[in-house]
């Protein structure tokens, strides 16, 4: 059995395996320093075998040599029938453990040969990650849990592959916002920690939940930490650390963790993209366009950077370009935010007839999605059927009550409800909702511009200005304040005029 392990781990480039001479040179239970200094190793593999009447039960475990700490422990048992059979069950399950639980740094990077089985758990596990890893669909997240689960049908205890469940239904209630995702995320992020507290992709499948669904912001900064104390190069960890610290508003240090990130691989698009958020979200348009045409740069098809490009375009009133980068998107994959994104260019255009026919198309393609049902229902507010808009913003007010129960932490979740809520007729409780949403984020833009758009309701057109002022220095874009249907009875009041020239100078 040691012998098949020895030679199924000295045939992977890039990994150097201590002969087997010098192996079984060893004392018995030798000690972690004496295993370092005699092998030369920063890492090793021991265990034990027993055969329990009919069953053979199996231990190994990954040490670090430097620490003695353990990198993964796993136990193996099945019947005793076939042993060549289950000595390669066994060997099958320890390197594709080994595979994940090893540091992505360039002395122990493990590359797929093809000599390598197709049945291998890390094959399959490796698989689903290169599709999360790229734009999702539902059919793309599907297959990656598809693939997953395949993973976990060869080795149940499979850390790894829970965690990318974990991460791919967290993705899945992000584009589709149906609650039960959250829940399938929070079983498999817990059956993750169960099969390896030791794994960085644990952590970080931990803290993008933990980041979603907003309860805890110091919970997700300490899953993200935990992935870098394991991994100071873990890509993934550092883009989590600066999503966090992007919440915190603490927007050098986020900036610097992505420049890292990108530093580390130059042609990770996902890295970019996430830079050109950070811009986005900090209202330095230009610079978040020059981010996002880097990855078209990089990858002509991906139709989430034509989006998001279009996306910010549009946030600098070029209406024309961003439409044009939203189309070359949609025609690649009919996403159903981009598509909203599509009509509300058109909603501020004054084309509203036009908008809500593609809302609808959006609210069809993701039919629990509260800001598709409030986009169309301000659309339908100023087109030519206005009595539709009442049911459309109760369909978002309920599906906001259904996302703060899983998500009640989050500002965005939060700042819809309280629109939803104040297009309903309950002002007072639209306070107490953007008064929450506030608390969590005081300085997030778009909560200071939904806080106007509410104070502007209830009739004080002074606090509504000071609130449109406050979200336009923070970095709502104030030529969208302009061209807004929703502020046209602010347009003739002095203060908002300032705003707007304040801005241009």
């Amino acid at each position: 059995l040691c012998e098949d392990i020895l030679d199924r781990l000295a045939r992977i480039p890039g990994l150097s395996v201590s002969s087997r001479g010098d192996s079984w040179s060893l004392p018995d239970n030798a000690s972690s320093d004496v295993v370092r200094k005699r092998l030369r190793v920063a890492y090793f593999l021991e265990g034990s075998v027993r055969v329990i009447g009919d069953k053979l039960r199996v231990v190994v475990q990954l040490i670090e040599s430097g620490t003695g700490f353990h990198v993964f422990s796993r136990s193996f048992e099945t019947e005793l029938t076939d042993h060549m059979d289950v000595q390669r069950e066994i060997t099958d399950l320890a390197v594709a453990n080994l595979r994940v639980a090893l540091p992505e740094d360039s002395s122990t990077q493990i590359e797929m040969t093809e000599a390598e089985p197709d049945i291998d758990a890390y094959v399959l596990y490796r698989r689903g990650k290169a599709v999360l890893d790229k734009p999702t669909t539902a059919a793309s997240l599907g297959q990656a849990i598809e693939l997953f689960q395949d993973a976990l049908d060869i080795d149940p205890d499979y850390s790894a592959a829970h965690a990318g469940i974990c991460r791919a239904k967290v993705v899945h209630f992000q584009e589709t916002r149906e609650s039960d995702a959250i829940e399938a995320a929070e079983n498999a992020c817990r059956s993750a920690l169960n099969s390896n507290p030791n794994l960085g992709v644990v952590y970080t499948a931990l803290g993008r939940l933990q980041l979603t669904i907003g309860k805890d912001l110091q919970a997700a900064s300490g899953a993200y930490q935990r992935a870098l104390d394991i991994n100071p190069q873990d890509v993934e960890a550092l883009r989590g650390m600066a999503f966090v610290l992007q919440r915190e508003e603490r927007f050098g240090e986020a900036e610097g963790f992505l420049k890292k990130a990108i530093e580390l691989q130059p042609g990770n698009w996902y890295s970019i993209d996430a830079l050109g958020a950070l811009y986005f979200y900090e209202g330095r348009f230009a610079d978040a366009a020059h981010a996002y045409r880097q990855v078209v740069f990089l990858e002509a098809n991906n139709w989430q950077a034509h989006g998001n490009l279009g996306s910010v375009l549009m946030m600098t009133g070029d209406f024309q370009a961003a439409a044009d980068s939203l189309n070359t998107s949609l025609n690649i994959e009919r996403d159903a935010i981009f598509l909203s994104n599509l009509g509300i260019i058109y909603y501020y255009l004054g084309e509203f007839d036009r908008a809500v026919e593609i809302h609808l198309q959006a609210s069809e393609l993701t039919p629990k999605s509260a800001a598709v049902w409030l986009n169309l229902a301000d659309a339908l507010r100023f087109s030519s059927q206005p009595v539709e808009a009442d049911a459309a913003y109760r369909k978002a007010l309920e599906l906001t009550i259904a996302e703060s129960a899983v998500a009640p932490g989050s500002p965005e979740v939060l700042y819809l409800q309280a629109w939803a809520t104040a297009a309903t007729g309950d002002l007072e409780q639209a306070r107490n909702l953007i008064e929450r949403s506030l608390s969590i984020a005081p300085g997030d833009p778009y909560v200071l511009y939904f806080d106007g758009l509410i104070k502007n309701r209830r009739g004080d057109k002074l606090a509504a200005i000071n609130a449109l002022r406050r979200a336009v220095d923070r970095g709502y874009p104030a030529v969208m304040l302009t061209a807004d249907p929703l502020l046209v009875e602010l347009r003739s009041e002095r203060g908002f005029g300032t705003i707007v020239s304040d801005a241009d100078n």
